[in-house]
């Protein structure tokens, strides 16, 4: 099956006396859509294992806001492979729940510094199937 996910995360984090000696709040975002192809195991009609893999566009935002108002924010976009896996159940017939499990590595660059926006993601699926 074809594969197109889309992760998103963010956090916002107060900083008390920072580099500068001034208080500073630091606002993240990361998204990342996912693309590739994903193989489900029947092993029987309710419950599916699956594995899956592709390529992943990441996204990075970061904004710092020091305590005299001034800001700097950056962004980056960067490119990586993905693979992933979980297990599906099938309580109803259209209905699924499930557990999934992924990593990707995406590396962007942020204020100088490669970060990783990828890594490892880990949820709990729900939804509709036809």
């Amino acid at each position: 099956m074809i594969a197109i996910d889309l992760l998103v995360s963010a956090d916002d984090a107060d900083n008390k006396k920072n580099e500068s000696n001034s208080d500073s709040n630091v606002d993240a975002f990361t998204s990342e859509v996912m693309i590739g192809i994903r193989r489900y195991y029947d092993l029987n009609y309710a419950i599916s294992p699956y594995l899956g893999g592709g390529i992943s566009s990441g996204y990075a935002h970061r904004e710092i806001k020091q305590s005299d108002d001034s800001y700097k924010d950056e962004n980056d976009r960067s490119y990586g492979p993905w693979i992933g896996a979980g297990v599906m159940w099938r309580p109803l017939q259209h209905f699924n729940v499930g557990f999934d499990i992924r990593y990707s590595k995406i590396t962007v660059d942020l204020f100088g510094k490669d970060l990783e926006a990828g890594r490892l993601h880990m949820g709990l699926t729900a939804g509709y199937h036809w």
